[in-house]
This record gives C-alpha cells, structure tokens and sequence, in this order.
C-alpha cells in the first residue's frame, strides 16, 4: 500500500490562504462568537 502526500494548499493557493486566515482571525478576535462553533466551521474548510 502507498503512503499519499497530502497537498499543501497554502503552496498551490497562497491568496486563498490568505484570505481564510483574515477571515479566520476576524472571526476569532472579533467578534463575539462561541469559540466551539467556530472551530468546526473550520475543520471542514
């Protein structure tokens, strides 16, 4: 069985990887939002 790579994202799409961490950021600092929520929101991203 082979071992797959997981691809880096943040190296094929630098500006999405951008973007996500300035709406990541706005979110966590922000605003008001339960932090739980948020992070779920995330791990499906």
């Amino acid at each position: 069985m082979t071992e797959l790579k997981r691809l880096n994202w943040s190296e094929i799409a630098p500006e999405g990887a951008k973007a996500l961490f300035g709406i990541y950021h706005y979110v966590t600092r922000k605003t008001a939002l339960p932090e739980k929520p948020i992070h779920l929101v995330f791990l499906r991203v």
